[in-house]
């Protein structure tokens, strides 16, 4: 596993055309390159869209919080770090559309200036928080793709 660390969001999007660029990559992780974008994709959208997934109300209060104090306040989220109900199986889609729908995801939450919805697990954030928060946990992610050249 590569440990990446993003600043900000710029820093991912550099990250993910190094990777389009690759002749091929090895997932040393549980998800495909797919599910890895889309789960990132939902995140994003998700901050300035609504959410659709649930947590129970205890985890999002209390749990959450402190986890993403922490988490802001290393700059980064561990290799290990677990969630609930976020568990799925292997499957492959179209990889060139979920890059797409990334790039354009990010596209949109930075031009974003309106209210941001509650993460369902880490409770209520600023613009700032979430984009350090999405910059960090596409580095925690794309650090399961290693790419060949």
């Amino acid at each position: 596993m590569r440990k990446l660390r993003f600043k900000n969001l710029n820093d991912a999007v550099k990250e993910l055309k190094v990777l389009n660029k690759a002749k091929d990559y090895k997932i040393v992780g549980k998800w495909t390159y797919y599910q890895i974008l889309d789960h990132c994709s939902a995140d994003i959208e998700g901050s300035i869209l609504g959410y659709k997934r649930k947590v129970p109300w205890l985890f999002r209060k209390f749990f959450g919080p402190s986890v993403l104090k922490k988490i802001l306040k290393n700059g980064f989220i561990p290799a290990r770090q677990r969630y609930p109900a976020i568990l799925k199986k292997r499957e492959k889609a179209n990889e060139r559309s979920a890059l797409n729908r990334i790039l354009k995801a990010i596209k949109n939450f930075k031009k974003y200036n309106g209210p941001m919805f509650d993460d369902p697990f880490y409770g209520c954030m600023n613009k700032e928080q979430y984009e350090k928060l999405h910059a960090y946990h596409l580095a925690h992610h794309l650090g399961f793709v290693e790419p060949n050249y």
